[in-house]
């Protein structure tokens, strides 16, 4: 099945467009023989908001290890308090992906 938005070829049982997020259930309920106006105004108002917002916090989670936990273990300056950045993320970002 194609996106109508960005052309993006994806599986028939995708629900939102691998691409754009663009979400692909009102193909399914159209071929079905519903309304195509009305679901596609549902699909344009049904979003994925947690996707980018979990992609950019578990990648500022991963710089704050690169940067300052993995350093700081290698110089031997490590201290709990440098994990007050690093937790956090790691527990509410990765698992959002």
């Amino acid at each position: 099945m194609f996106c109508p938005k960005c052309s993006k070829q994806n599986p028939t049982d995708t629900i939102y467009c691998r691409q754009c997020g663009f979400s692909l259930t009102f193909i399914q309920s159209s071929l079905e023989g519903n309304n195509i106006q009305e679901s596609i105004a549902k699909a344009e108002t049904s979003r994925k908001p947690l996707k980018v917002g979990s992609i950019l916090l578990s990648m500022f989670t991963l710089l704050n290890f690169f940067i300052i936990i993995l350093p700081a273990l290698i110089n031997g300056t490590f201290n709990v308090g440098m994990l007050a950045v690093f937790i956090p993320g790691l527990i509410f970002g990765l698992p959002l992906i």
